[in-house]
């Protein structure tokens, strides 16, 4: 008889997704779906309720309808504003098709976050355990801040959907040896870098993340098939930071709006620093997470403790520029838990 022991074969496929009896995963289908679906409901709604522009919409706004495809890809947009070259085109599309109007402005947003969320569903039962997708589903259908930016005509939607599609790609090709595989995923990362300024430190951090592991197992031989896609990212990035975005680092009313809210980590190290990072990252679960309890509810103690949504009744968004039939709809949303 033969005790030969074999290696198992290398997976070659997208990675697959965890298993559970069927009865027992199709509750948890039935409510990652049930989040999905009210997800969608959420922004079609804050979508068709059409609120009005807001001062950062209208700074972008003015260049999308006032410039052509080719002034959008200078420097210098109206009220130094910034966005991915790709989006800016998508959106100026939209407006040529469909008008001038605020939703017009919003349909790529809108786009962009519908589906990032049937994406990220497919990314989350790859990573996560049934009961971990409807957590991380649910997360990202409910919380405020991916709703209300999901209808905002500004990129915020499309740096989503740029991150989620870098995973999706890193599921669905990582495995996969062949050289066509290889090509498609570099060449998918690298136009996610022309729609996403984003998805660099994604598409970084998965190559930094795989090539440390080869190393520390001493398979760099296997290394040198990831040389394809890191090249063409790298390349790709390259060429959007030479043409494009390395212009904005000129802007200097940027650099100080965000170092006056302490938004970059001191570069010594020190107990400030140490500070910031554990700071930031708690403030991640608030935005754009929306996972803190509000305690206070127009500015009364709530009954118990509601979940981030409820702060839309507290004032956290300013709402009054939005209809009658919004505040209402967020008033009843959050009257459950005061």
């Amino acid at each position: 008889m033969d005790y030969s022991l074999t290696a198992p074969a290398r997976q070659t496929g997208p990675l697959p997704a965890f298993e559970l009896p069927h009865n027992t995963r199709s509750y948890w289908y039935w409510a990652a779906g049930a989040l999905l679906t009210l997800g969608v409901l959420l922004r079609l709604f804050q979508f068709f309720d059409n609120r009005s522009l807001w001062i950062d919409e209208t700074f972008l706004a003015n260049s999308l309808i006032r410039r052509d495809f080719l002034a959008l890809s200078q420097p210098n947009l109206e009220y130094e504003q910034k966005a991915p070259i790709l989006f800016l085109w998508a959106c100026r599309l939209a407006v040529l098709l469909f008008g001038k109007g605020e939703m017009a402005l919003r349909l790529v947003p809108l786009l962009c976050g519908l589906a990032s969320l049937g994406i990220f569903w497919q990314v989350a039962r790859t990573f996560l355990k049934p009961v971990g997708v409807v957590v991380a589903v649910g997360i990202l259908a409910l919380a405020p801040p991916l709703v209300y930016h999901s209808v905002e005509a500004k990129q915020y939607s499309s740096e989503l959907l740029g991150t989620v599609l870098a995973l999706w790609l890193y599921t669905r090709l990582h495995h996969r040896p062949d050289l066509r595989s290889r090509l498609l995923w570099g060449l998918g990362g690298a136009s996610l870098v022309w729609f996403s300024y984003a998805v660099i430190f994604v598409l970084l951090g998965m190559a930094g993340g795989i090539s440390l592991y080869y190393l520390l197992t001493r398979q760099g031989k296997l290394l040198g098939r990831y040389v394809l896609p890191f090249g063409l990212w790298i390349l790709s990035f390259g060429l959007n930071y030479y043409f494009f975005t390395g212009r904005y680092t000129e802007s200097l009313w940027l650099v100080h709006w965000f170092g006056a809210r302490h938004a970059f980590l001191p570069l010594h190290l020190s107990a400030d620093s140490g500070k910031w990072t554990l700071f930031s990252l708690y403030m991640l679960l608030d935005y754009p997470l929306g996972l803190f309890w509000e305690p206070v509810v127009g500015g009364a103690p709530c009954p118990g403790q509601c979940f981030g949504l409820c702060r839309c009744c507290a004032g956290w968004w300013d709402w009054s520029s939005y209809s009658g039939a919004t505040k209402s709809w967020c008033w009843c949303y959050c009257s459950r838990c005061c």
